[in-house]
């Protein structure tokens, strides 16, 4: 549970936070030469060996040379720099307003609304169950007992 007090405090280490991440994009990542993941690389590989097999087929001598050329450049391992420009460092300043807004993430869950539209369905099937079994009653004049009984007294 948040308090006003709270939600300040974490508004505050927010707007610090931010400072020091920039402050580390602009001092520390120059310092260092960054390479995507060997793994990054082969998926790279992979994908323009795909495009390029995919488009084979198709092709008249000049294309060939433009994918030769975009295989070559796939050779290496690209640098890959550290980036703010992204959704989770971007959003890391609504947090306080949304939980003012919202509450915490523990106080609701996706998982309420798709338990309770399926027993809604279980419900509704029920409903139409026990209707059937009550137009079929209507349908018949009489039960079969009550069907008997009138035989036997008459």
């Amino acid at each position: 549970m948040h308090t006003d007090q709270t939600l300040k405090i974490l508004d505050d280490v927010t707007v610090h936070m931010g400072a020091e991440f920039r402050a580390f994009v602009k001092k520390t990542c120059p310092s260092f030469a960054t390479q995507e993941l060997p793994c990054e690389t082969d998926a790279r590989k992979r994908r323009v060996l795909k495009k390029m097999q995919s488009q084979l087929g198709s092709q008249s001598g000049h294309e060939t040379k433009d994918l030769e050329g975009e295989l070559s450049k796939v050779a290496g391992r690209r640098p890959k720099s550290f980036s703010l420009q992204k959704y989770t460092y971007h959003s890391l300043g609504d947090y306080a307003d949304t939980i003012r807004q919202f509450g915490t993430s523990d106080s609701f869950s996706t998982e309420s609304v798709r338990n309770h539209a399926s027993t809604m369905v279980a419900v509704l099937t029920l409903c139409r169950a026990m209707n059937n079994v009550g137009r079929t009653r209507t349908l018949h004049a009489q039960s079969p007992v009550q069907a008997y009984r009138s035989k036997t007294v008459s």
